[in-house]
């Protein structure tokens, strides 16, 4: 018998974009990160590309890229949000990707997935070929190779679904172990009921189907994949190989092979449990060491051992539901379990209302694409090559292709029918149901897709279902009581979160006026071009107009824009933005906007921006979170300013007598103590964050830190200094032979060791680790004074550099 050993990973997040926007906005809940995404990346994605190996001391000895040894797969839309923000992480997946075809008989690591999540047989046959076309297309243009196996959201499975992978080339997909129905052997005899269970995970099996195709079904460990996601596991690494191990018959010569495979959410690696990219790294060291096992992937076991049994599944059947699938169309009682007391009546409302907005559109698309495209449901399964590529030239090439000769004017209706319909799948993703509350982010987000849906429907002159969409989800129950019913959740959360090209204007007009740094980086849908601007300032007072070109890079929709926006140095803002053709004479109502501005004539300049563009505009609240909230950040400079100056000035003019106290021993009000603490804290935050490092000040900073015994607090001050350090070893990396980098590098090391802070080095750690493997790769070692001081600030990095380069050569090979 030959032993073999397979872990899976599923990584995935929800497409957490803004309908309009395209980008995730700010997630408060998320600091000290920008959103989910990015905090998941840190703990996750980014922490398994680098995985830490330690030696006995607790040193890192090795740093290796967990990809390449397990299986694994990412969701298309998480991929292409890491490709934008989080490159290095990516790239090393895709290398991991490419690397492990030389470890596993050039079988690939990665498997694709059904493109945005959705529960597949809660879909039809239309929507289940595109979510699979797409998913194999994305795949393919990420990967560079076609996917042997395909990932199926929360494992859900019904006949036709598997059809439908097998038709498409799919040779394999996994499965929870209680997915298994029966099974017997492929060359006859009776079929045996393994419901509950109680299938045999450690062989392949080949589901036959309807069709005369066939696809290949793996059933994973159940018990031990619930042990790693819900249980201690993964508190030691060795634990875990053992436990793998444990699921094996013993070595034998018999030619046939034993698998023992687990598959849990890849999140459980370093998100769901802190260091456990770390366990899992050690665990397929001590695997790969071992002489009586070899790790494996999903296609290399299937050419050695073909499945020789077949198997029928549990129709509708999924990981995280066992009452099959209705967790995601029914208050089945499945739940996160953190509010046992809420009830989830919402969840068939919620189905119901966006399969009718899914037929109601379905008929707008196949009537108006009919009169474009021979065969408009094959266009939108190959819009994909479009989502992959969004520039111009990518938008002309798809058009080429899809409608070769197509009048320019119908360019624009052409890609508003389409992304209607690819919003269309995007609200089905299957996080919308999964947790408890309908005014949950995650269903929140679904909503946000079914009304730009909508809004595009009403765009290409569809007839709009809104009213009968919201009549449903009057029917879905809260368990807020302040927005208690579905529709109530809708309009508070979504319908005003819609955006027109005329408040893209007024973002950019504010942004403009507070002359906010890298405004815009949201909008990346948009491309806002300026045709004249004009700014004063007299005091406090500022003024913004003029005239952008609004187009949004996706529909190509476009209009001009005239805007002015008025600030009275406090919140209050007046003006707006309004369609270019609705104005008679712009230039000349500009010139006497600026005029009755520069005259001091204010009231009579908010009369006449009330007049043209309204007076009730809620202009802060139509700007997109990100740039609001460095908006609000800089109205309310002033204030934070004046309170830490009296802060300051308390903790001045009191000085000798809380130092007395301090010094005997005593114990300060905890309003006094916080007060000190906060001062010193955001004195010494602002010092990391200066362009150039003043040594000398922060000293002096860490000197009083010391007379008041105290240390520095907050996330956001750890993530400074965080900050900090990537861009001096950034810095090092640019200019190698400057030893002065490395000196600031030691200090602010130095720094968080005699305090005790805590920092997290992880992504210093990562620069760090392939400055060595360059420097090292390239024969740059030697007894150099710059080769020694780098030696040496691995230490300070618990980091034996050499070491660990040399550790990770080997692993990879």
């Amino acid at each position: 018998m030959r032993r073999y050993i397979c872990i899976h990973g599923h990584f995935y997040q929800p497409p957490r974009e803004n309908a309009w926007l395209e980008e995730v906005e700010l997630q408060e809940s998320a600091a000290p990160y920008h959103d989910w995404n990015d905090r998941i990346n840190a703990e996750c994605y980014d922490a398994n590309a680098f995985a830490r190996l330690l030696g006995e001391d607790g040193t890192i000895r090795g740093i290796v890229n967990n990809y390449s040894w397990m299986s694994f797969n990412f969701g298309p839309t998480l991929l292409s949000w890491m490709e934008r923000h989080q490159p290095t992480t990516y790239e090393a997946i895709l290398d991991a990707d490419a690397s492990s075809m030389s470890h596993f008989g050039g079988h690939g690591s990665a498997l694709a997935q059904v493109y945005n999540h959705i529960i597949m047989p809660l879909a039809d046959r239309r929507d289940k070929v595109t979510q699979v076309r797409w998913g194999i297309r994305d795949f393919e243009h990420r990967f560079k190779r076609f996917p042997e196996g395909m990932w199926l959201a929360e494992t859900a499975a019904d006949t036709e679904t598997l059809e439908v992978l097998a038709e498409h080339g799919i040779r394999f997909t996994v499965l929870s172990p209680y997915q298994a129905a029966r099974v017997r052997d492929s060359d006859g005899g009776s079929w045996i009921n393994v419901h509950g269970g109680k299938v045999d995970p450690r062989v392949a099996y080949r589901c036959n189907l309807p069709s005369g195709r066939s696809i290949d079904l793996f059933f994973y460990d159940g018990p031990v994949s619930q042990e790693i996601a819900f249980g201690d596991l993964l508190y030691n690494g060795g634990n875990l190989a053992n436990r793998m191990l444990g699921l094996l018959p013993a070595p034998s010569d018999s030619d046939e092979g034993s698998l023992a495979h687990i598959a849990t959410d890849g999140e459980t690696y370093g998100h769901h449990h802190r260091s456990g990219e770390m366990a899992l790294a050690f665990c397929l060291e001590q695997l790969r060491r071992s002489d009586d096992v070899q790790v494996t992937i999903y296609g290399q076991f299937l050419d050695m051992y073909p499945p020789t049994r077949d198997v029928e599944i549990v129709e509708r059947s999924s990981w995280s539901c066992v009452h099959g699938v209705e967790r995601w169309r029914a208050a089945c009682g499945c739940n996160s379990g953190g509010n046992p007391r809420w009830q989830q009546q919402w969840r068939g409302p919620l189905r119901e209302a966006l399969d009718l907005v899914r037929d109601s559109l379905r008929e707008v698309y196949e009537r108006k694409a009919g009169d474009i495209f021979r065969d408009p449901w094959e266009v939108r399964n190959r819009y994909i090559e479009f989502m992959i590529d969004r520039s111009p030239s990518g938008f002309r090439r798809f058009i080429a292709a899809e409608a070769p000769g197509l009048d320019p004017r119908y360019h624009e209706l052409t890609v508003t029918l389409l992304e209607m319909q690819r919003n269309c799948l995007l609200m089905y993703t299957s996080c919308g149901w999964f947790f408890d509350e309908i005014s949950g982010i995650e269903t929140v987000q679904i909503l946000q897709y079914a009304a730009r849906a909508l809004q595009l429907c009403r765009k290409v002159g569809g007839s709009d279902p809104t009213p009968r969409f919201l009549q449903v989800l009057k029917r879905a129950p809260s368990n807020i009581p302040h927005h208690p019913t579905g529709d109530a959740v809708y309009t508070r959360y979504v319908s005003e979160q819609s955006v027109e090209l005329e408040r893209v204007a007024v973002h950019f007009a504010v942004t403009r006026l507070f002359q906010i740094e890298d405004a815009g980086s949201t909008l990346s849908g948009f491309e806002v071009t300026p045709i004249e601007v004009i700014r004063e300032e007299a005091g406090r007072n500022r003024l913004v107009a003029g005239m952008v070109r609004v187009r949004s890079r996706i529909t190509t929709e476009e209009r001009r824009i005239v805007f002015a926006v008025l600030n009275l140095g406090d919140h209050n803002l007046f003006g707006g933005a309004i369609s270019a053709g609705k104005i008679g004479n712009w230039a000349e109502q500009r010139i006497r906007y600026q005029r009755q501005f520069l005259h001091h004539e204010t009231p009579r300049l908010i009369v006449e921006l009330d007049e043209t563009f309204g007076s009730d505009t809620k202009i802060l609240e139509q700007l997109f979170i990100d740039d609001q909230t460095a908006v609000i950040d800089q109205m309310m400079t002033a204030p934070q300013l004046a309170l830490h100056e009296s802060h300051r000035k308390l903790i001045t003019e009191n000085y000798a007598m809380l130092q007395s106290i301090s010094r005997m021993g005593g114990k300060l009000p905890e309003d006094l103590h916080h007060t000190v603490r906060r001062v010193l804290t955001r004195d010494l935050q602002r010092a990391f964050g200066q362009d150039v490092l003043d040594v000398a000040y922060i000293d002096t900073c860490v000197q009083e830190f010391i007379r008041w015994n105290m240390r520095p607090h907050g996330e956001e001050f750890s993530l400074t200094v965080s900050q900090r350090l990537c861009r001096l070893m950034d810095e090092l990396a640019e200019r190698p032979d400057e030893i002065s980098a490395i000196d600031a590098l030691l200090f602010t090391l130095d720094f968080i060791d005699d305090f005790g802070v805590d920092i997290d080095l992880s992504e210093v750690q990562n620069r760090f680790f392939l400055l060595c493997r360059s420097t090292f790769e390239e024969g740059r070692l030697s007894d150099d004074e710059w080769t020694q001081a780098l030696l040496y600030l691995g230490e300070h990095l618990n980091m034996d550099a050499e070491a660990s380069v040399e550790e990770t050569r080997h692993l990879s090979s």
